[in-house]
């Protein structure tokens, strides 16, 4: 299931039957548009109650001006 900017893979684990959930991110640049997709992470992410989530990707974050290059 793909959608702006996520990348999302549901499934289940055999033995278990557990629901696990894998989501790729590309973050935009752009600060409001980051903060309308992290918003929209977090209700997708309540809405899957107790599955198990990894969230990875590029968050297009820097720590301090200094990472700022390019």
């Amino acid at each position: 299931e793909s959608h702006d900017h996520v990348l999302w893979c549901h499934g289940r684990f055999t033995k278990s039957g557990d629901e696990f959930a894998v989501e790729n991110v590309y973050a935009p640049c752009d600060p409001r548009a980051k903060q309308e997709l992290l918003n929209s992470l977090s209700l997708k992410i309540q809405a899957l109650g107790r599955a198990r989530i990894c969230v990875c990707g590029d968050f297009n974050a820097v720590r301090s001006i200094e990472e700022r290059r390019s």
